[in-house]
């Protein structure tokens, strides 16, 4: 091995040489370009303190997916990176004569690069592995055992993540297992919380959480009826107590309506308004506005004679990636107004701002200026979007 050294001298040059240890290829290290609020995590907390896990695809399946690092509520990618030049990780020591001087122990030309992402395909697995633990009303026997820390080892995601997508999609722990409510039978506890608290004279806008669940005891899982008030309340009051919100239960019915039709499907808009205010009980009242986050409401055409209809698009069954949403996007409508597409691919951006949703669809879509309003459409060519 040959050694490289520089004299020391009065600007305080240090001399560099390679340590008898040094091995070129220990795949035992490596270099990591961590973004600024992972390196202050790491510099915020002590060893002991901070949980990090390395994630990715199972040997065999999916070649073409990244390893992900995950802290306890976020998500970066890892990607490998070449360097132009050699990265050197050095020892300070001294020499025979006391001189310092820095050994190199390790050298390398790549680092992994890290990167906040939102967790990849998040949703495409848990509809994957959720399947068979379906709560239909409360009563099934026989159902697949899928624990939070399971699911941890088949995501690619953070805990506080999996668990924020689980309360989206109504998933809940039930006996120590993660079980899947229906919409319908979500609805279905929501009328009866409603029917129960206006029977017995409650206020819906100041709900004691454990005198319903002690109410509903006989009928509905104490797991399902706080899930169920949770999302949809409006807000949290002292103690246990929270109000209803006169959006959320609204749509909750608006949602249970239309996710029969499936993922893109539509019905007439007149036949859903008369079917929706005649599900939602008193004293809650229907509103467009209550559709906007998981419907698509195309007017009357009177060049055609179409009739209005309202397509179902929740964000939480839309694709988990951005090339095959706008596929499915571009395949229900050509062109986009700005805020309605702003609204179904915000979940994909990293802060769900409206500047990362126009740079998102600025580079994965076309943007069309007309008549002063800012349209998206499809690339020429679409299988060209990862």
């Amino acid at each position: 091995m040959t050694n490289s050294s520089t004299p020391s001298d009065p600007s305080g040059t240090v001399p560099i040489r390679f340590s008898a240890t040094f091995a070129p290829n220990d795949s035992s290290i490596r270099y990591l370009e961590l973004p600024p609020d992972l390196l202050a995590l790491f510099e915020s907390k002590s060893v002991g303190d901070l949980t990090l896990a390395f994630r990715g695809p199972k040997p065999g399946t999916h070649p073409d997916r990244n390893v992900t690092l995950h802290t306890d509520n976020a998500t970066y990618l890892v990607r490998e990176v070449q360097t132009s030049n050699t990265v050197l990780t050095c020892q300070a020591t001294k020499t025979s004569e006391g001189e310092p001087e820095l050994q190199v122990v390790y050298s390398s030309g790549n680092y992994l690069e890290v990167t906040h992402v939102p967790p990849p395909r998040l949703r495409e697995t848990l509809r994957t592995v959720l399947v068979g633990t379906e709560w239909h009303d409360g009563r099934g026997v026989e159902f697949k055992h899928v624990t939070v820390r399971g699911l941890l080892r088949e995501v690619q995601a953070s805990e506080a993540e999996l668990l924020n997508e689980l309360k989206r999609i109504h998933a809940v722990e039930i006996f120590g297992y993660v079980r899947q409510l229906e919409l319908d039978y979500v609805k279905d506890v929501l009328t009866l919380i409603v029917t129960t608290a206006v029977a017995t004279d409650l206020d819906v806008n100041n709900l004691s959480v454990a005198d319903m669940v002690d109410q509903l005891r006989e009928d509905v899982n104490p797991a399902i009826v706080r899930h169920v008030m949770s999302e949809c309340a409006d807000e949290r009051l002292v103690g246990d107590r929270v109000k209803l919100c006169a959006t959320k239960v609204p749509a909750m019915y608006a949602q249970a309506l239309l996710s029969p039709l499936g993922l893109g499907a539509s019905m007439s808009l007149i036949d859903f308004e008369e079917q929706w205010q005649a599900s939602v009980p008193e004293p809650f009242q229907c509103d467009h506005a209550q559709l906007t986050p998981f419907s698509l409401t195309v007017p009357f055409d009177p060049a055609t004679n179409r009739p209005a209809t309202i397509h179902y698009l929740p964000a939480n069954e839309l694709p988990g990636t951005i090339a095959d949403r706008l596929r499915l996007l571009f395949s229900l409508r050509n062109q986009w107004p700005r805020d309605e597409i702003a609204n179904l691919v915000r979940d994909l951006t990293l802060d769900g701002s409206d500047k990362a949703c126009d740079q998102l669809l600025v580079k994965q879509a076309k943007m069309i200026k007309q008549g002063g309003q800012v349209l998206f459409g499809p690339r020429r060519d679409m299988s060209t979007l990862r």
